[in-house]
């Protein structure tokens, strides 16, 4: 049951990271940056350790960007 959550806490990290910053914040484009930068660093850990990343690491950076662009002044 502990691998369960250790999986899951990995494979969220960049959104519990981004929801904890935002409701901290209240600025949605530092919220999404730093969730870009923790995903990025998730995967460089991810290789260096040799570990194979699940789907939803690869899906996240995506969500960001889109989350970026709709929130932008001049969309």
């Amino acid at each position: 049951m502990k691998d369960v959550f250790a999986r899951l806490g990995a494979d969220f990290f960049s959104t519990i990271l981004f929801l904890a910053i935002y409701l901290a914040t209240d600025n949605v484009l530092l919220a999404t940056g730093v969730a870009i930068a923790g995903a990025v660093a998730q995967v460089i850990h991810a290789r260096i350790k040799g570990k194979e990343l699940g789907y939803m690491t690869w899906a996240k950076p995506g969500a960001g960007h889109r989350a970026r662009l709709r929130h932008a002044p001049y969309a």
